[in-house]
């Protein structure tokens, strides 16, 4: 069911679907010859109702209590960092998701798990700047961000955050060549072309800005 193609999650719930279908049919086929050749007293109907009995109603159970994990994604999140406590991805949602709540050392306890477990994705790295950014941290935002960059240059986000964190700072010249560089790398993407148009427009050079804003909604029309 793999194929030859890598893969980045190894192990997944959802790859067992397809593979389980024959394991399925032989555990079926087995039982009901082994049934036919102990000959049991009560009929084949009755034998079957039994075992979906007792296979429905555990498997009911299981489902139901499963449902209040699922109840929100703080608890399904929370569910994932404490049966994956080694893999950084659970940490790093589970560290959005107290982030957005506003639940700040929760976030930052979860944020430095994530960094620890996974400091070469460069997605982590990308969400602890944004983290950082939150709560006014810039230069360490900015710094999470380049090394985002170093593990993936062409992480389009990180570079057009970097550029936003310095039009913060009023620093319009650095953001300015940021946004170049990330629109050399991606020239369809709209928000690099947006966020041009207010560097210009920061900068009162207001024609470059209309031709900005211009070509980001020739691209992204709706906006």
């Amino acid at each position: 069911e793999s194929s030859i193609l890598p893969l980045n999650q190894v192990m997944n719930e959802h790859r067992l679907y397809l593979p389980s279908v024959g394991v399925v049919l032989a555990f079926v086929a087995g039982l009901f010859y082994f049934l036919r050749y102990i000959k049991p007293k009560v009929s084949p109907l009755q034998m079957t109702c039994f075992l979906l009995v007792a296979v429905i109603v555990p498997l009911g159970i299981a489902s139901y209590d499963r449902n209040g994990v699922w109840k929100d994604e703080q608890t399904l999140w929370e569910d994932v960092a404490k049966k994956s406590p080694y893999k950084g991805r659970g940490h790093m949602n589970l560290g959005g998701i107290y982030s957005a709540l506003g639940h700040v050392e929760e976030a930052a306890l979860e944020y430095k798990t994530a960094l620890r477990l996974s400091p070469n994705i460069p997605t982590v790295r990308y969400n602890v700047g944004v983290f950082y950014v939150k709560q006014g941290n810039l230069e360490e935002a900015v710094r999470e961000y380049r090394t985002a960059i170093k593990l993936f240059p062409e992480y389009i986000p990180a570079r057009i955050n970097i550029g936003t964190v310095y039009v913060m700072q009023g620093r319009l010249e650095e953001a300015y060549r940021e946004y170049e560089m990330a629109l050399k790398l991606a020239p369809d993407h709209p928000k690099i072309h947006y966020n041009l148009g207010v560097v210009y427009h920061k900068q009162g050079r207001l024609e470059e800005a209309a031709d900005a804003y211009r070509a980001g909604l020739k691209l992204a029309p709706d906006d």
